[in-house]
């Protein structure tokens, strides 16, 4: 039976934030991580220290400063997860969004790589996009630790995926309410208020519609879409408790 996609009933979290210690902002590709990133230059400054693959090393956490934040991609597929970099991180945030809007966008910007010259290794042989979905979802039937579940800090399993965030995280974000998104951090790290002002947005196959996928999508993705849920309550109670 598919593990249901609710959130637990008594969830933990979110832990209160401690400008004392590193925050681990988490950039999971396609929710507006690039223009988050943004904003944090702006409420951390100098402070600020991005994680990618071919940016500079990052600072190590003995060299973390107070008050300071590192944002980027992390992963348990090359080697670059978290814990690996930060192993006694405490404070984690990052923005998710709804997993087959996410895939969707993540398609459509591999294939606006391409379309510019870029190296984009899944689209060497120009898939269409069901046998490029069809291949992420062999991937998930091979390997059902998905690339999602890779990112978090946390080792997780298909039956735990819903736990996600109940340890380190002082706040969860949704992009799909981005600037509701942006008070909740800036209420919760005590930092102005920032305006949407939305960077890397794909262009590339506006038109097309892909929701006779979705159901599929649930099915096969169903940990992502427990992650999500429960993102999302977790992001709802924040907001509540706040009064935002």
């Amino acid at each position: 039976m598919t593990p249901s996609a609710a959130a637990p009933s008594a969830p933990a979290g979110p832990k209160p934030y401690d400008p004392a210690k590193l925050l681990i902002s988490l950039h999971i590709p396609k929710t507006a991580g690039t223009s988050f990133r943004t904003i944090l230059g702006g409420w951390f400054g100098e402070r600020l220290h991005n994680h990618y693959p071919g940016w500079p090393t990052p600072l190590t956490r003995t060299e973390a400063q107070a008050d300071a934040c590192v944002h980027g991609h992390f992963t348990r597929r090359n080697n670059s997860a978290i814990r690996q970099y930060y192993p006694d991180a405490e404070q984690v945030i990052t923005v998710m969004r709804d997993p087959f809007d996410r895939i969707i966008s993540e398609w459509r910007f591999k294939n606006m790589l391409k379309t510019a010259g870029d190296p984009v290794d899944e689209m060497d042989d120009d898939p269409s996009f069901d046998t490029w979905f069809g291949r992420r979802a062999d991937e998930v039937a091979e390997q059902p630790i998905t690339r999602l579940m890779m990112q978090m800090p946390n080792d997780l399993t298909p039956e735990t995926a819903h736990t996600a965030f109940d340890r380190d995280f002082v706040a969860v974000g949704v992009s799909e309410r981005f600037p509701e998104t942006l008070r909740l951090f800036a209420a919760v790290l005590g930092k102005p208020e920032a305006a949407d002002e939305r960077t890397n947005v794909t262009t590339y196959g506006q038109a097309s519609d892909y929701e006779a996928y979705r159901s599929r999508h649930e099915q096969v993705f169903h940990s992502d879409h427990a992650m999500y849920a429960a993102a999302r309550a977790m992001f709802e109670r924040q907001i509540a408790d706040l009064g935002l």
